[in-house]
């Protein structure tokens, strides 16, 4: 910053500005989320207007650092991949305000809603379920097995469905999944 012919003590301030308020985003469950200036250097996500819960937050201090904190899920549109990204371009600049000593100011933008990026966060599974089970064509319903006992199996699965969140069911046909034991209970006829 050239602070001109005058004293040469001039200040340099650093700001966000709004470009556009509808942030683009939207949470997980649809709603939208909307762009709040709370102070020249913090701006809120809220969900579904000014009142709402907040989504994320952006702050950028002196030094020009910018620090994002997201508070809830966000919708991500590509189901292909666990880690696409959604951002604000477009929707959020950076301002670098100079003063010189006698009051003149001069300001200038940059937009830097690229940079603001919310990552997906995917569900992930580990660990397999084993059994030590083997099946009996004589327990199938044409089978020769009048008692035509279940077949059972038992075993852990290491299931981290993200910050999005959502639901674990296992299927089979013509089985029954308690969702409160997160128990899979199946008949062989």
């Amino acid at each position: 910053a050239d602070s001109g012919a005058d004293d040469p003590r001039s200040t340099k301030a650093l700001s966000l500005h709004i470009d556009t308020v509808d942030s683009g985003l939207t949470t997980t469950d649809g709603h939208h989320i909307y762009l709040y200036q709370v102070s020249d250097t913090l701006v809120v996500g809220r969900v579904d207007g000014e009142t709402g819960a907040a989504a994320f937050a952006v702050t950028i201090d002196q030094s020009g650092n910018v620090s994002v904190a997201q508070y809830i899920s966000l919708h991500h549109g590509d189901t292909t991949t666990a880690n696409d990204a959604v951002d604000l371009t477009g929707k959020l600049s950076a301002v670098v305000t100079v003063t010189d000593y006698d009051g003149d100011t001069v300001s200038q933008s940059t937009d830097i809603g690229d940079n603001i990026q919310f990552r997906d966060d995917g569900p992930t599974l580990a660990g397999t379920v084993t059994s030590g089970l083997s099946l009996n064509e004589n327990d199938l319903p044409a089978g020769n097995d009048s008692s035509k006992e279940p077949l059972t199996a038992n075993g852990n699965l290491a299931i981290d469905l993200g910050a999005d969140g959502g639901q674990i069911a296992l299927s089979a046909e013509g089985a029954s999944w308690n969702a409160a034991t997160h128990t899979l209970t199946a008949s062989d006829g």
